[in-house]
């Protein structure tokens, strides 16, 4: 997974323009040359250095395919937690690094004459759909709520992973959680679905001063009323645009990532899926919760 960089972006310095962002906003404990971040930058955009960027600019067409940001994004993540991996920084302070870096200044990202598309077969081939949102862009919306998200809206992000539907969880009320021996339930006369104890639900549920009947996840307007499904889909796309993700992302693009990554990984048996999707208790869906970096019981 490469960015094609093209001679104008080294030519007009937008290329060194994102350098000297990764540069101010370094997030180790010692700050950085800019020429190592150019070389560190380079690496994150699928190169070699930043001798090997100069030398591919000069051979990429107009028309090249680009990756999406938000897969280049969770790209330089992993390449600055290795080379983080024993300064002991923390992992919601890289994500807040990678966030904010503006990938936006490459032509390739912001040109309206280039394509972001490889070019079509001349071939009749049939459709594949479009998945919206891939598991990894997932996880990078994942980290940059719980970096940058309310406890409330860690709360919410649980659910999410877990491929719940709004409707489901945004009425709960404090009544609705329970605690097991092994896990953090949550229960009403619809919907069940089980949590690690430490989830950030749990921290909510457990405050000295509530009424049962209290909303989880109340309206700001009101919070004798639960959040409604029109107040959290715009806090989710507020998520999403800070992630620069695809700006037609859903909650329900979310449930659908959640879907094809359980797939994708072999973890529960396709005929058991409509079953792990209606929420009842299922370890492998409390595993893949869990992969998402959420604290086990």
């Amino acid at each position: 997974m490469r960015v094609p960089v093209f001679p104008d972006d080294l030519k007009s310095h937008s290329f060194k323009r994102l350098a000297k962002a990764f540069q101010k906003n370094w997030p180790g404990t010692q700050p950085i040359q800019l020429s190592l971040a150019q070389k560190l930058l380079a690496k994150g955009l699928g190169y070699q250095g930043y001798h090997d960027l100069m030398k591919q600019a000069e051979s990429y067409p107009d028309n090249s395919a680009a990756p999406t940001q938000a897969a280049i994004q969770f790209n330089i993540s992993e390449m600055t937690k290795a080379e983080l991996s024993h300064s002991g920084v923390p992992p919601e302070a890289i994500s807040s690094f990678v966030s904010k870096l503006p990938l936006y200044v490459l032509s390739v990202y912001h040109t309206p004459g280039r394509s972001y598309r490889a070019p079509a077969s001349n071939i009749a081939i049939r459709k594949t759909p479009k998945f919206k949102l891939s598991p990894k862009e997932l996880n990078i919306l994942v980290e940059h709520v719980a970096s940058q998200g309310s406890l409330r809206d860690n709360a919410l992000m649980e659910f999410i992973v877990t491929g719940a539907r709004p409707h489901e969880f945004l009425g709960l009320q404090k009544k609705h959680i329970r605690l097991s021996s092994e896990h953090l339930i949550a229960k009403n006369d619809k919907f069940v679905q089980a949590l690690p104890l430490r989830s950030t639900l749990a921290m909510i549920s457990a405050r000295n001063e509530y009424n049962r009947e209290d909303f989880l996840f109340p309206s700001s307007g009101d919070s004798s009323k639960p959040m409604s499904n029109r107040e959290f889909g715009r806090l989710f796309k507020a998520w999403t645009k800070a992630c620069n993700l695809d700006s037609t992302v859903t909650p329900h693009s979310a449930r659908v990532a959640v879907i094809r990554s359980l797939f994708e990984n072999s973890a529960v048996d396709p005929r058991k899926l409509k079953e792990l999707m209606s929420h009842k208790f299922h370890p492998a869906l409390l595993n893949y919760y869990k992969s998402f970096g959420a604290n086990g019981s």
